[in-house]
């Protein structure tokens, strides 16, 4: 977990674009991504753990997660023309797009990979019948650290440890362990703990199995306390249906030991 990355892609979708053979709505868009095999070229990318296609209705964003091993297999892609293709596709605003990278945090090795898909390897139809949320947490270092007894002149370096910690210790509520699947959320996929160095900003990138055990996730307490303390507060919670064709792009490869 130390060396893993993410990469979190948010495209605006521009349906309109006029550019023949461009989708204009998301319904061509799954059928593009799915029996036209628009996925292909992110199978077997060397460093790819996994890359899940979603959408976002409301936002109209079409976004990539992807899961990388290291940093280097993650700099080799956005390096290359495959990451490059994105600007010159017409069916996405790039000016209205977000690119993001994150440090996969240590102790998201408890939380990933808990229940498995009905089908190994899974089927389209067990994928997009999956959901992705991602909730992004705004962190006051600051008051983290009169929290836990720093001192007011305690470096950058020292309060970002003294976070970090909050995911080694056991019995810690944002421990990976916490949602594992002996005590996490049913039908928990998995969950990647991040952090955004730039931002100040911790995210969650869960996947669960159905929508249905999201949802109710989402109604629990372990999701709505996670924002208790005083120096955290929630920026966004956002549900992503799972679109076709990412059924051939994750489990990838493998973590080793």
């Amino acid at each position: 977990m130390e060396k893993a990355k993410i990469l979190y892609v948010k495209l605006k979708a521009n349906w309109e674009s006029g550019v023949e053979g461009c989708p204009t709505s998301i319904d061509q868009m799954r059928m593009g991504l799915g029996d036209g095999g628009l996925t292909k070229p992110w199978m077997g990318l060397p460093g790819l753990r996994h890359k899940y296609f979603g959408w976002d209705e409301e936002a109209q964003m079409v976004c990539g997660v992807y899961v990388w091993y290291d940093q280097t297999s993650l700099d080799e892609y956005k390096a290359g023309e495959l990451f490059a293709s994105h600007e010159k596709m017409p069916h996405f605003s790039w000016a209205d797009s977000t690119v993001e990278v994150h440090d996969v945090l240590v102790g998201t090795e408890n939380s990933i990979e808990n229940y498995n898909w009905p089908n190994t390897p899974p089927t389209r139809d067990d994928v997009t019948g999956g959901a992705m949320l991602v909730v992004r947490l705004d962190i006051d270092l600051g008051v983290l650290a009169g929290a836990v007894g720093l001192p007011e002149d305690a470096t950058d370096e020292q309060k970002e440890g003294a976070f970090f910690m909050n995911f080694k210790a056991e019995g810690m509520n944002y421990c990976g362990a916490a949602f594992g699947k002996e005590s996490g959320p049913k039908g928990l996929r998995g969950k990647y703990f991040t952090w955004n160095a730039e931002t100040k900003v911790c995210s969650g990138f869960y996947t669960f199995v159905t929508r249905a055990e999201l949802d109710e996730y989402m109604e629990s307490d372990l999701f709505k306390t996670q924002a208790d303390p005083p120096f955290i507060s929630m920026q966004s919670a956002t549900v992503y249906e799972v679109l076709p064709g990412t059924e051939i792009t994750i489990d990838q490869g493998s973590w080793g030991k």
